[in-house]
């Protein structure tokens, strides 16, 4: 053949194998484990443990955290597993019809963390239990744990979305105490305790906003804005999906979403009855999704960032990761709803107490007496600062404060200390991805 055919038929496979693997890993991800992780991301780890008889780790570095590839249980147990047991409570195995595909179930477990344990019993079939999972996950930094693809920018709106901490803020009643929340107060209307803001009607429910009530049909589709699917599968990537389940039954109590990501799928869900957060007008809210880390431990509550008490001892250091999630319906284009899904995480490192001698003498101070603080923001005419509780998108804020505080040593009583209690956090900038409706 001449030379330039052969060139151009060499040009023309090319495009068609580039074309090929976008289309797989845009439906489904199925080259990523093939091919591996994403740039400046890490190896893949297999892991194959007898979930039957002991509980599975997975544990990455220090600043990463897991995003699971895939998982899978099987019944051909390892030479450490207890054979005799299972199949005494397993009975017929080969009779088994359970779905052996574990990624949704350990991807809800761990992907985000930075370790995880798959507890001794998640056999995945009660009646015939498997003996093993076998789970391939890799680990990311923590910063590219939503797998950031180039698409708009985060100040999606800088006419309508405030992305810098406000400066004005609300107070409301929290747990019977009241709580200072910022918040743009020009723009959007706070709503607390399952309150509705005066621009909306009342009523409005997640069901009626996200879901129209039922009248899109079971499913709504979204697709991130500004993404090109092929040139995120030229760097291993995938372009953010997002899926909405409006289950027309009444039985049904909850919204499931199903986010999208390279190699791997979130799954949240919101109740239908949930009330908006905030809102701008009756065609922008703003809900809440769900929380990681919280003290109170329960992801369905949103919660007030930890920040250490400094007139307490403390014996060990602590840490604090905490992950709130929230999404964001703004239909103020006509005939263009949006969705957006933002995510706020925070770290906070709080150190064991110093103590210097001060003395002895009476009387001994009765209870730990304030006696200066140090750092963010602190200064003669306002307290050191503290992580604020903030709904909205926020910028990325480092914290650091130190206070002292004067008190009898609490190992050696009748002596005078002068404690002294560190706090260090960072707020990250929100994380945005920005989602317009698909028909389908």
């Amino acid at each position: 053949l001449p030379p330039y055919i052969s060139e151009a038929a060499a040009m023309w496979c090319s495009m068609l194998g580039l074309l090929t693997y976008a289309t797989l890993l845009d439906f489904g991800g199925a080259l990523r484990g093939q091919f591996g992780s994403a740039p400046d991301n890490g190896g893949l780890t297999d892991v194959d443990g007898c979930i039957s008889s002991r509980d599975l780790k997975l544990v990455c570095p220090e600043t990463k955290i897991l995003q699971i590839a895939s998982a899978h249980w099987h019944r051909r147990a390892g030479k450490n597993c207890n054979r005799k047991e299972l199949t005494k409570k397993a009975g017929n195995v080969a009779r088994a019809a359970c779905d052996p595909d574990a990624s949704v179930a350990v991807g809800e477990i761990c992907s985000g963390k930075k370790s995880c344990t798959i507890p001794v019993g998640f056999t995945g079939c009660p009646e015939h239990p498997y003996r093993q999972l076998r789970i391939v996950y890799d680990c990311w930094d923590a910063s590219d744990d939503e797998d950031r693809v180039r698409g708009p920018s985060k100040d999606v709106d800088s006419n309508f979305d405030q992305l810098a901490i406000p400066v004005m803020q609300a107070t409301t009643m929290l747990d019977g105490k009241p709580k200072t929340t910022p918040f743009d107060a020009e723009t959007e209307t706070k709503m607390f305790d399952g309150g509705t803001p005066t621009t909306t009607a009342d009523g409005e429910t997640a069901w009626d906003i996200l879901c129209l009530s039922g009248k899109v049909g079971e499913f709504r589709h979204w697709g991130q804005v500004g993404c090109n699917s092929f040139s995120a599968a030229l760097r291993l990537k995938q372009c953010h999906r997002l899926d909405v389940k409006c289950d027309i039954d009444k039985r049904v109590q909850d919204i499931t979403l199903w986010w999208k990501v390279t190699g791997a799928k979130k799954v949240l869900r919101i109740p239908k009855t949930a009330k908006p957060i905030s809102a701008k007008d009756q065609y922008y809210y703003r809900f809440f999704l769900t929380s990681e880390g919280c003290p109170h431990g329960n992801n369905a509550e949103d919660c007030d960032l930890p920040w250490a008490a400094f007139n307490e001892p403390r014996k060990v250091s602590s840490v604090a990761d905490v992950t709130r999630r929230f999404i964001v319906y703004d239909s103020r284009i006509p005939g263009n709803p949006l969705m957006r899904m933002e995510t706020n995480k925070y770290h906070a490192e709080f150190l064991p107490s110093e103590f210097a001698f001060l003395g002895t003498g009476l009387p001994l101070p009765e209870a730990p007496t304030f006696a200066g603080s140090h750092g963010t923001n602190c200064s003669v005419s306002q307290e050191c600062a503290e992580p604020p509780r903030s709904e909205a998108p926020v910028p990325s804020t480092d914290f650091k404060v130190t206070s002292n505080y004067i008190m009898e040593s609490p190992s050696d009583p009748g002596h005078i200390v002068l404690m002294s209690n560190h706090n260090e956090a960072r707020v990250t900038e929100t994380y945005v991805v920005e989602f317009s409706a698909e028909s389908r």
